[in-house]
């Protein structure tokens, strides 16, 4: 797919890649929220699968988690605006896709609890 899309940017005339940047962000858009609806609903359960965890603490430790995600949705513009400036723009993207990758590393590493699983 990279290839194709350095060949088609290489070829088009400039009002036809505006056409392609435009089909590429919406492309963009469409994999970020299949990328959300997989990690949200291991989000959301998450603390109910805490071991020793009564329900009446579920949701203090739901807020706590979602907090931490809002912290850093204020906090990584911040920081990539400072990154980008240091690095530039590409290893502001590396870096960031790496957490990214750490994150979905760790969520598929989550001990499975559904009954019936054997754990």
């Amino acid at each position: 797919m990279a290839v194709a899309i350095i060949y088609n940017v290489s070829t088009i005339s400039l009002s036809e890649r505006q056409r392609e940047y435009a089909t590429l962000r919406v492309m963009g858009i469409v994999l970020a929220g299949v990328g959300n609806a997989g990690w949200a609903p291991a989000l959301y359960t998450m603390p109910m699968e805490f071991e020793g965890m009564p329900p009446e603490r579920v949701g203090v430790i739901f807020s706590v988690m979602l907090s931490m995600g809002y912290l850093a949705a204020f906090i990584s513009p911040i920081v990539g605006g400072a990154i980008a400036e240091w690095a530039g723009l590409q290893a502001t993207i590396a870096i960031f896709a790496l957490f990214a990758l750490a994150a979905a590393v760790c969520t598929f590493r989550m001990r499975e609890t559904r009954p019936g699983t054997g754990a």
